[in-house]
């Protein structure tokens, strides 16, 4: 039991006012790079009717959102995550619009998860969705993207690790029978490949059909591919070797992995997927991939492709030291209100930043304040 108004539910917290501007820079970087792309920001509503993330094709269990009903009777839902309350927007009113559509956004998501990797149920998410583009060349633009971003945050010490959803369908279709598939599913999502092999004993085949180990790795896991599933090396496989060939080119071929098994948290992804890791943390810093079904789900048929990045996660594992607030340029003081107000505004309409004085402190407590902030000026009123 908490202590009435003095405490916080679990899963949220605070921002004083370093991280606060922490988030604020990083937040930024990030707009001012994809705006360069050509990305336009939208922003969907914190809540909405929960049907919007609970019917077929979309993002979550019911069990992870914060649901509750308004004064009309309405069940309606915080926000979980961007992507679906996007393709509800451009479905609903951006469908007349000439695609592609590229777009982006920035804000807080709320999960209700009992045990939340980092304890929050509360974070932000920058992120973007292209919209009405199919194929290997859309899905580089994303992930080459979301490495511009972590690049442009100053992170360079991270990986991608490169997936794809009909593959490991494929996979867990060949290597178990039905009943086995959906714990198999959620033991790759964990990355429990003992428990994986134990499945496989129980409820299929036995672990030697497919290992994990060889499934890993660089451009030479698809020719793996190959031999385990045959049927899988000219879609799914070629849409992976392009994606990687075209990423290879821009230089980033150090930051890429292939994994055949990677599985993501959300059930809408048809194709394309990936993950980012960085060392200290043991969840991704943001991942994403295709889904071009999600938009079927509010009346408009059109491919989709886009990532997110979580900005603690991101903040987590970039190289920072602490920087103090800057000090003020001018600490205004005085005697009159009216006149300490006008020369503060001034000031500040010269470009310079103003900080004011209280009441009622004299000129000597004046210069002692200004020392103690570090102001350059001190502009003192009789």
């Amino acid at each position: 039991m908490g202590n009435g108004r003095l405490s916080l539910p679990a899963g949220v917290r605070d921002m004083l006012p370093e991280e606060a501007a922490r988030v604020r820079q990083l937040e930024n970087v990030l707009v001012h790079l994809f705006a360069s792309w050509g990305y336009q920001e939208v922003i969907p509503p914190t809540f909405e009717y929960a049907d919007t993330y609970t019917r077929k094709g979309s993002s979550q269990s019911p069990g992870y959102l914060f649901r509750f009903i308004d004064q009309e009777g309405e069940v309606v839902a915080l926000r979980p995550e961007f992507t679906t309350p996007i393709a509800r927007l451009v479905s609903t009113r951006l469908n007349r619009a000439s695609l592609p559509l590229r777009l982006f956004y920035l804000g807080n998501v709320f999960r209700y998860q009992s045990n939340v990797v980092g304890g929050q149920r509360e974070f932000r998410q920058a992120g973007l969705e292209l919209i009405g583009a199919t194929g290997a060349r859309a899905d580089a633009e994303v992930v080459l993207l979301a490495a511009e971003a972590l690049l442009a945050a100053g992170l360079r010490d991270f990986h991608v690790l490169l997936g794809h959803v009909q593959i490991t369908e494929a996979l867990l279709a060949a290597s178990f029978a039905p009943a086995g598939i959906p714990p198999a599913r959620e033991a790759l999502m964990g990355k429990d490949y003992a428990g994986l092999n134990r499945m496989a004993r129980e409820y299929g085949l036995q672990p030697e059909t497919w290992q994990v180990r060889d499934l890993h790795g660089g451009r030479e896991v698809l020719d793996r591919l190959r031999t385990v599933l045959p049927e899988q090396g000219n879609g799914p496989a070629r849409e992976l070797a392009e994606v990687w060939e075209a990423l290879s080119t821009c230089g980033l071929e150090n930051l890429l992995s292939l994994d055949l098994t990677l599985v993501r948290d959300l059930d809408y992804y048809t194709g394309m997927v990936f993950e980012i890791y960085a060392p200290g943390l043991g969840f991704p810093v943001g991942g994403g991939g295709r889904y071009d079904h999600l938009l079927e789900q509010f009346g408009l048929e059109a491919p989709a492709t886009g990532f997110a990045i979580g900005i603690e996660r991101l903040l987590a594992v970039m190289p920072s030291s602490p920087q103090p607030p800057a000090p003020p340029d001018y600490l205004v003081g005085g005697k009159t209100t009216g006149d300490v107000l006008a020369q503060a505004r001034e000031l500040r309409r010269q470009g310079y930043q103003v900080e004011l004085l209280a009441a009622g402190i004299s000129r000597e407590q004046a210069r002692e304040a200004a020392r103690v902030k570090g102001a350059k000026e001190l502009c003192y009123l009789d």
